[in-house]
């Protein structure tokens, strides 16, 4: 049965408890938390992209000039997709991304990754998260106080109303009530954060010039901080600068008709003097 000590928050160990082991020694399963966290993400769309078709658009559907006997190619109106201002084909509609997953899924979704924290050591039980003032300074040092450091789910009810002052300001803290634990948010993991590295022929020169700098696809949404956290934490180095850059998708076409690839983020990660970087770009 595991057992987790519980301290206060300076450090001290001031109790402990056994854990039931139906849930906290549940075996780890990444399909499941994969699984979840997709389904969860999905909810998350809002699904609201439309473009318009023939009928939709603006123009007359009237016949422009006859079939036969003009020379020019026979046309029907002045809104299909081949003429400019018409109708879109097979252009995105309104539609409901989320997704019914098994219940007992879920359960063990979460009871996977609530036991994979206990072994990695990660969950840390404090005997009382009361803060007396409503200060994101003052938590964050208490956070320090008792060892814990990166991206922290905080779990508490939101009556604890100087608890959820203090933390909704930090992007390292998250604030979640008891009964609305998902596996997304005990999860938390940086390769969330990082998508990809990104070996081109530009990080490839940086790296010949000795900069010691990696580039990196990154979630569209996050920041310095979290880039930061995240790329200490998946290839053990220490970070000394970062910047974030948001990259247009290029224009593609074929034939006549024309798309645009995804928005992406990139990031520039500088690591400090003497760090060694990671194996995959080893011989860059």
């Amino acid at each position: 049965m595991p057992k987790v000590d519980i301290k206060d928050w300076n450090n001290k160990k001031v109790g402990s408890v056994d854990l039931p082991e139906e849930i906290y020694a549940y075996p780890y399963k990444e399909h499941l938390i994969h699984e979840a966290v997709r389904n969860y993400l999905a909810s998350l769309r809002q699904g609201t992209h439309k473009t318009k078709n023939r009928s939709e658009v603006s123009g007359s559907g009237k016949k422009p000039f006859r079939q036969k006997g003009t020379g020019r190619a026979r046309q029907g109106g002045n809104r299909p997709p081949i003429h400019r201002h018409g109708g879109t084909v097979f252009g995105p509609t309104p539609r409901d991304y989320s997704y019914k997953m098994n219940s007992q899924e879920k359960k063990n979704a979460l009871k996977s990754a609530l036991s994979q924290r206990v072994k990695e050591g990660k969950l840390v039980l404090v005997s009382d998260l009361f803060v007396d003032e409503p200060k994101t300074g003052a938590l964050a040092e208490k956070v320090t106080k008792i060892g814990v450091d990166g991206k922290i789910l905080l779990v508490d009810s939101f009556e604890n109303s100087n608890l959820a002052l203090a933390a909704r300001n930090n992007p390292k803290l998250l604030l979640v009530d008891a009964q609305h634990v998902n596996v997304y948010d005990v999860v938390m993991k940086a390769n969330l954060i990082i998508r990809r590295p990104l070996v081109t022929e530009k990080s490839t020169l940086m790296r010949e010039e000795g900069t010691n700098i990696i580039a990196f696809e990154v979630d569209p949404k996050a920041n310095k901080i979290e880039v930061k956290d995240a790329v200490e934490a998946l290839f053990k180095v220490k970070v000394e600068e970062v910047r974030v850059f948001n990259v247009r998708g290029k224009v593609k076409r074929m034939g006549r008709y024309a798309g645009k690839r995804r928005d992406w983020r990139k990031a520039y990660v500088r690591l400090k003097e003497g760090e060694k970087a990671p194996d995959f770009v080893e011989g860059v």
